[in-house]
């Protein structure tokens, strides 16, 4: 009894684990230790698993000691929102057995089972036949969101969409309610779940339950039903705060509370767009489909996380029979024929696409939940259940090999045209060379500094998203973290914090004194990645061997350098309140010199030609540094899009007030006397902070121009 009822499950999951191990090619021990993604965004996904492998509480934890990154000091992700955190302490549990790389596999090889299963069971529920609940079951495992979204692990655990969407047509039903208690414990889990998984995902269930409830009281009123819809929009919203809190709560004076670039364009750049779910992948196995995808990646000004959304042949054809669906409903005028499903797929469509409402709601400053093509994942479900009941209707052979036929060839079929055409073996001898040789690399320098060396990384690119750094692709920088054991490394603080402005501060020194300071910090060595320096790294290294450093020699990875240091013992504590950490406003100057940091509130520096200039909103802060006390005059010109007062205030005393406008380019001067020391120059626009022609996303207010400090009681030191 046990068997035959669990057997259809089994042979599901055996299915869908084969198929993903025929594609993969994941038929040896080696095979399963390499990755196929080695370079971009999987890199990140990796580390989580290292670092929770190394302690199984830091997901659990927000990351927010990670003793090996962002050396000296120590990496806190804490304000970097972490989703999926039971997922990653169980992939870190796993790792330590089997090592990151085959964890991740592992987990993804699973997560194709479990959306499988988790179709297939709401499939059931609904009183599928068994082969039809199985075909459309792997269909969805195997779509192109899924399988491409694999490597996150977090975007690709759809299998609760299925579920969701069962519980929301349970709640909006026009019947009364029978044994209410098991949904509720349902929704519960379901809320805390969603709550805890990928932001965008669980920001979107909590609509659909909230619509759902809106439905259930235009229709019945059914008390039992709309509580349980409304106790799951709770339960799901108290978990995303709580999976969050180190976000929320964080104090306003903080470093940038959330860490990743976020404004209205990327609202745009990332939602939805109906060719994204009808257009098939340039790396589509049919050569005519193959060019389609072409030709829409070579014309769209668009160009993010093509082909994701894609829905498949068969999607597709589910797509149009709910469209007719709905439109015949409509035409009839009777609300009790048109599907849910058809109502759910306008509201996405609504919300999701370009222009709509997550777009206004970015527009109006909720702009976190920008990636609103994500919920692409929504409509697939509701296709191909849409398609699957249309199917079922119709089809209804007596033989049992004609009941199976249609069902395996509409698999088949659907998972040939979903799945991209690559070269897997190929990658996975190109990814496991690489991993090989920077593993020897990783070994043999750690061997040779000795076990939690310091190891300084150049160029010192920001983390999260930094984007490719010259030729450098981004995270590229933790792989010699993940194939070691006990290195430190420079590269991993959070973007906007006091450990990252200054370990960028660090690697902008001239080469001297970078050598020192790295020396009296207790760095053991300097490693350099030269595809992420302009000119190959060539002056920098010229500079290094003129200064007598002993080169590591390697030859496993050909685009890195590496120069041993002298660490100082003790090492000495970098401050980080040391404005010499904080970026300079222009360039480096002497250090003899009176210099201008940059502390907060400014933009990026522009240059133009011989005028350079920095953005800020409406409040920003620089620091003067005095080597001796005496008059020095402060020259700059200031201007802004809207006319307003800018106020210049030095250790609370106004020093400067002026109306600024668009027009006001004149040189101003502030004679300011000044003893020896670091004096903080608050300045401060009145004006109205607006946004510039596209595409420049950011918020003005002022800007300031040739900033510049002047000794006047001694001429000024020659350059």
């Amino acid at each position: 009894m046990f068997l035959r009822r669990f057997a259809p499950l089994f042979c599901l999951a055996a299915l869908a684990l084969a198929i993903w191990c025929g594609f993969t090619h994941r038929w040896t021990l080696e095979a399963w230790r390499t990755p196929l993604q080695l370079h971009g965004d999987p890199l990140e996904i990796y580390t989580r698993v290292q670092a929770a492998a190394e302690d199984l509480s830091q997901p659990l934890r927000g990351y927010s000691v990670l003793p090996r990154l962002a050396a000296p000091l120590e990496a806190d992700w804490s304000r970097y929102p972490v989703s999926d955190r039971v997922v990653f302490t169980l992939l870190g549990g796993l790792a330590r057995v089997a090592g990151v790389f085959a964890a991740v596999n592992i987990a993804i090889a699973l997560t194709h089972v479990l959306n499988a299963l988790g179709f297939y069971l709401v499939a059931r529920f609904l009183r599928w036949r068994h082969e039809w609940a199985m075909a459309l079951g792997l269909l969805f495992a195997f779509s192109s969101y899924n399988f491409r979204w694999g490597v996150t692990v977090s975007f690709s655990l759809s299998f609760v969409v299925p579920l969701l969407l069962l519980f929301c047509a349970w709640v909006a039903r026009s019947a009364p309610a029978i044994r209410p208690r098991g949904w509720l414990w349902f929704g519960i889990a379901l809320g805390a779940w969603f709550g805890g998984a990928n932001p965008y995902l669980g920001f979107f269930a909590a609509q659909l339950a909230a619509g759902a409830v809106v439905l259930q009281l235009l229709r019945r009123r059914d008390f039992a039903r709309w509580r349980v819809g409304l106790i799951f929009v709770l339960v799901t919203g108290l978990s995303f705060l709580l999976h969050n809190a180190a976000y929320f709560l964080s104090p306003a004076g903080a470093a940038q509370r959330l860490t990743l670039v976020r404004n209205y364009a990327g609202a745009e750049i990332y939602a939805l767009k109906l060719t994204d779910l009808l257009i098939p992948p340039m790396e589509h196995p049919l050569a005519w489909f193959n060019e389609l995808g072409r030709a829409y990646y070579a014309q769209s000004a668009l160009r993010t996380e093509f082909f994701i959304n894609y829905l498949g042949i068969f999607g597709i054809l589910g797509l149009v029979l709910l469209v007719v669906a709905g439109i015949k409903g409509m035409v009839a005028r009777r609300s009790a024929r048109l599907p849910d499903a058809f109502l759910g797929l306008c509201w996405t469509l609504l919300f999701s696409a370009v222009g709509g409402i997550n777009s206004l709601l970015a527009f109006a400053g909720l702009d976190v939940f920008r990636a609103s093509n994500r919920n692409s994942v929504f409509i697939l479900v509701w296709v191909l259940l849409f398609l699957g009941a249309w199917i079922q209707r119709r089809w209804r052979p007596r033989s049992l090999a004609w009941r199976w036929a249609l069902p395996a060839l509409i698999v088949g079929v659907g998972v040939f045209d979903s799945l991209p055409k690559l070269r897997v073996h190929r990658m996975l001898q190109h990814n496991a060379t690489e991993l090989a040789h920077n593993a020897a690399l990783a070994h043999a320098l750690e061997q040779r500094l000795g076990r939690g060396a310091m190891v300084f990384q150049l160029p010192a690119t920001v983390f999260p998203e930094a984007g490719t750094v010259v030729r450098m692709t981004d995270y590229e920088h933790f792989l010699p973290y993940l194939l070691s054991d006990s290195l430190r490394f420079s590269y991993g603080a959070l973007r906007g914090t006091a450990a990252s402005r200054s370990i960028r501060a660090l690697s902008r020194l001239p080469t001297p004194r970078l050598k020192q300071e790295l020396e009296a910090a207790g760095f053991s060595a300097l490693w350099i990645n030269v595809r992420g320096v302009p000119d190959q790294a060539g002056p920098l290294l010229t500079e290094l061997r003129a200064l007598g450093l002993e080169e590591f020699p390697q030859k496993e990875n050909p685009d890195v350098r590496i120069f041993l240091l002298q660490p100082q013992q003790p090492p000495r504590p970098l401050d980080l309140t040391n404005p010499a950490f904080y970026e300079r406003w222009d360039v480096i100057t002497a250090l003899t010199r009176p210099e201008i940091v940059v502390l907060d509130g400014w933009y990026d520096l522009e240059q133009d030609g011989n005028r350079s200039w920095r953005w800020a909103r409406d409040v920003a802060t620089t620091s003067l540094r005095m080597p001796t006390g005496g008059r020095v005059e402060l020259r700059f010109r200031a201007y802004s899009l809207e006319p307003g007062q800018l106020v210049v205030t030095c250790r609370g005393r106004e020093v400067y007030r002026h109306i600024v406008s668009g027009a006001t380019r004149d040189l101003r001067t502030i004679e300011l006397r000044l003893p020896a020391g670091r004096h903080p120059l608050d300045w401060r626009f009145t004006g109205r902070v607006t946004y510039p022609p596209a595409p420049d996303g950011r918020e003005l207010g002022f800007a300031i121009e040739d900033l510049s400090v002047v000794p006047v009681d001694q001429p000024p030191p020659r350059s």
